[in-house]
């Protein structure tokens, strides 16, 4: 993802392949907004034609700072500044009880931008294999996500997001673009209580994927049902899915953070294996390549929360 940052910040530990700006505290929101390098304007202009007339009913975002259109929205939508977006959170954040803003920056150059709140929680499903509990809250200059905080844990040993499809365990959590103090309090709140509904049968799930062997066969049967084929005129499978199907079976075989003593084998390393490939190995292409995107809202959180639901099923 480096070759798509823009800004950002990273509490203590060295992030974004050594691009982010390392602090030792992000005390509020406003903080970590000027920190990760998002304390810039956004305005709504008038979109014109080539020849310079104006298009009825149709706006741009454009960030201040370079003119950089952002988005094309309509004539209802207003901005909201970088710098409002988060605070209404800065009133349940608290450092001594383990809350607090760990990082943001923006992705898609400057479209979507997004703190992530470091959360209690933490657990090990093994010696030496660290989930960390965070809340990634995020919105957009171009509609494409609403004001979200998103419940989105983080392995250690690799720096893979975690998704699962936890039954009864809501994800995310969509929050109104207002300013109103009492109506933001209490999505904050929500979005908390949500994290640590989540974290603990997260906890669960993760230890018994660590205890479940998958063998040879299954690794077959589950790679399969993970990245189905629909054979080509030929009638054999298509290279781009027998690719996906050998990157992952190499990460699950291969991969040192995925051959941890107690966890070799088994089917929280298979799970593994495909967040791996997605948030650092699969290819990028499309409108919404940017892997960050891709891993936390696009087709990336959608393959994670498939595998977790295949493994947990057999």
């Amino acid at each position: 993802m480096a070759h798509e940052h823009e800004s950002s910040f990273v509490v203590r530990v060295p992030a974004w392949h050594g691009l982010s700006t390392v602090v030792d505290e992000a005390l509020n929101a406003m903080d970590a907004i000027r920190m990760s390098g998002l304390d810039w304007l956004v305005v709504k202009e008038t979109t014109h034609r080539p020849d310079g007339t104006v298009i009825p009913g149709q706006f741009s975002t454009v960030r201040l700072k370079d003119n950089t259109i952002l988005g094309k929205v309509g004539s209802v939508y207003e901005p909201i500044q970088n710098g409002e977006m988060f605070t209404f959170f800065d009133s349940v954040f608290n450092r001594e009880d383990g809350r607090y803003y760990h990082s943001g920056g923006s992705l898609k150059r400057g479209k979507v931008v997004w703190l992530l709140a470091k959360l209690p929680g933490d657990f090990y499903v093994v010696p030496d294999d660290l989930v960390e509990n965070y809340v990634l809250l995020a919105s957009s200059h171009d509609m494409s996500i609403k004001l979200i905080a998103k419940h989105t844990p983080v392995r250690v040993c690799c720096a893979n997001t975690l998704s699962m499809a936890l039954r009864g365990a809501s994800a995310s959590v969509a929050i109104k673009h207002t300013r109103n103090y009492a109506l933001g309090l209490a999505e904050a709140s929500k979005a908390l209580g949500l994290a640590q509904k989540r974290i603990d049968v997260m906890r669960e799930v993760s230890m018994e994927l660590a205890r479940r062997q998958i063998n040879r066969q299954g690794v077959g049967e589950f790679l399969e049902a993970m990245f189905p084929a629909k054979l080509n005129k030929k009638g054999k499978t298509p290279k781009q899915t027998l690719t996906k199907r050998s990157a992952v079976e190499n990460l699950f075989a291969n991969s040192e953070t995925n051959n941890l003593p107690g966890i070799q084998g088994t089917k929280w390393a298979m799970y593994n294996a495909v967040t791996e490939f997605v948030d650092h190995d699969m290819p990028t292409r499309g409108k919404n390549a940017d892997a960050g995107f891709r891993s936390w809202f696009g087709t990336g959180e959608a393959m994670k929360v498939k595998a977790s639901g295949l493994l947990m099923s057999t």
